[in-house]
């Protein structure tokens, strides 16, 4: 079956993978309704041809040991800051 591939950087620190450019791969079966050899007209029917793409593919082009932009964005819980009311576990009454 037909399957996009995404190039794309990995995130050896939290495991992420950040994609960067896809391009599509043809399985050239003619009861492909995605493939360049499909034998039947556009929008095709027919029970006998595959309707569903395979999950894409992710290719790590490039390998990062640093985390990725969101997962440095969001740092660990310091408690010398300050929570905000909606977050501390006080009630009020």
């Amino acid at each position: 079956m037909c399957y996009n591939v995404v190039d794309g950087r990995f995130h050896q620190a939290c495991l992420h993978f950040v994609p960067m450019s896809t391009h599509f791969r043809d399985c050239l079966e003619p009861n492909c309704v995605f493939s360049s050899q499909h034998r039947h007209p556009p929008k095709c029917a027919s029970n006998a041809c595959i309707h569903h793409m395979t999950p894409s593919a992710k290719n790590p082009i490039r390998l990062s040991p640093s985390r990725c932009p969101q997962c440095a964005t969001n740092a660990p819980f310091d408690p010398s800051r300050p929570q905000s009311p909606s977050s501390s576990n006080s009630s009020t009454r």
